[in-house]
């Protein structure tokens, strides 16, 4: 029973990572296990020499410096996990060779092209609405922007694998007159399920930016449950989920279509249009 207590008391302290976040972890250990296998080093508990020269070793083969103290986190989070000991980060002799390599590495980061309401009408332009497919491309676009909301809020990660738990269902979304009311279970900053955000997206009628108007047509076409994805379309092979990379190729191809250079969109671009500028409604009415 005892040891039965400790190995569900590990399983219990791997659990608290979130599983991008372990999914990381492993990328950043097969790099530190590769490092110390080729230069014949003992790899844990991680020692300071070893560590500044695996540091060392990621600057030279990395183009952020964040990246480079990401993969160092990575083996502090394992250590602290395994109750092995650890360099202190905090010490001057680090802290110095990360502000070096950051001088070194000089680095802005590429930022997302934002999709601002004329870029999304323009848009709206090279959608077929009577497709199920692509209304329910457009519903994930609408939403996405006035929810500033993450990709992982709106798709799954994969084919098969939607987990109501955090995407969004149909039972999560209700239809009032001049509104449309989302309720968010699970997010980058509550997954925990410790809240849910009641989020209302007013209506905006005769416009092709209206988010009541795109999800009515999408469910409409669709004809899914109430417990299936919310943005889940009609294919010859039943009710079908867009996964997150599918969405990215899509949105690009029609943005192409658009006369625009897709490569610089992402999923993260309906989030930053919606952050950015001034209100919606006051953009659109200046148009």
């Amino acid at each position: 029973m005892f040891g039965k207590l400790l190995y569900r008391a590990e399983l219990e302290k791997i659990n608290s990572l979130a599983a991008s976040t372990r999914a990381n972890i492993d990328t950043h250990i097969r790099t530190f296990l590769f490092f110390c296998f080729f230069l014949n080093l003992s790899p844990f508990p991680v020692s300071i020499p070893v560590l500044s020269a695996y540091t060392q070793y990621l600057a030279a083969h990395m183009k952020a410096p964040g990246t480079v103290k990401n993969y160092i986190y990575g083996l502090q989070t394992v250590s602290q996990l395994k109750q092995w000991s650890f360099p202190a980060l905090s010490d001057s002799g680090f802290k110095m060779q990360f502000k070096g390599i950051a001088r070194s590495l000089s680095h802005a980061p590429k930022r997302a092209t934002p999709l601002c309401p004329p870029t999304l009408l323009e848009l709206s332009k090279y959608f077929n609405f009577e497709s199920s497919y692509e209304s329910s491309m457009w519903a994930v676009v609408v939403f996405g922007f006035y929810m500033f909301a993450r990709l992982s809020n709106l798709l799954p990660p994969k084919k098969g694998v939607f987990d109501p738990k955090k995407q969004l269902t149909k039972n999560d979304v209700k239809i009032a007159q001049d509104a449309v009311v989302v309720e968010i279970k699970w997010s980058k900053v509550i997954q925990l399920g410790q809240r849910v955000v009641t989020l209302p997206l007013m209506a905006i009628p005769q416009s092709p930016l209206c988010p009541k108007q795109a999800i009515i047509r999408a469910s409409r076409l669709s004809k899914s449950k109430n417990s299936h994805h919310l943005f889940a379309f009609s294919s010859v092979n039943g009710i079908e989920n867009i996964c997150q990379s599918e969405f990215i190729s899509f949105i690009r191809k029609k943005l192409n279509k658009a006369g625009l250079n897709g490569s610089m969109y992402s999923g993260h671009s309906m989030r930053r249009g919606g952050q950015l500028g001034p209100s919606v409604k006051e953009c659109l009415l200046n148009l």
